[in-house]
């Protein structure tokens, strides 16, 4: 009972706040673009590198807080899986055992929120970001050094 309130609870986070989490994630992702090269060519002045550069932080942590609750859920969801694999099937009633498949097959299918079908909200996506745009920082710092 309480996996089926779970999932109903599940979709409809998803449902509303769909859209709100993607334009959340996308205007993150504008302003951590930007703030990361005002902090590039701000470094010869240490008040706005430290202004820029404490932004560019709260924007990261910001996509951390919008990504934890997604992954907070699919780690759920995983144990559900886990926890219906372990579970001593061959002691249930042979009436059980039907259920017990769509309990199985059921549990394969799991539990997200999604930016508007675009990006699953977990740390593999808040780690692609900070990836991509910790690479492209280097770049960035890199070319700033080479032109100065």
């Amino acid at each position: 009972m309480d996996f089926i309130f779970l999932r109903y609870c599940c979709n409809l986070v998803e449902s509303l706040f769909a859209k709100s989490i993607f334009v959340q994630l996308f205007f993150n992702v504008v302003c951590l673009s930007i703030a990361r090269v005002e902090t590039v060519m701000k470094l010869g002045n240490a008040a706005d590198t430290i202004r820029f550069g404490s932004f560019t932080f709260a924007q990261a942590a910001h996509i951390f807080v919008l990504c934890l609750p997604g992954q907070r859920l699919l780690n759920h969801s995983e144990e559900v899986y886990n926890a219906a694999c372990e579970a001593m099937w061959y002691i249930f009633p042979k009436k059980c055992h039907n259920l017990y498949k769509f309990l199985l097959a059921r549990t394969l299918v799991f539990s997200k929120i999604t930016a508007f079908k675009v990006a699953t909200m977990s740390m593999k996506t808040f780690l692609a970001v900070n990836t991509f745009y910790r690479d492209s920082f280097y770049t960035m710092l890199r070319l700033y050094i080479i032109l100065l």
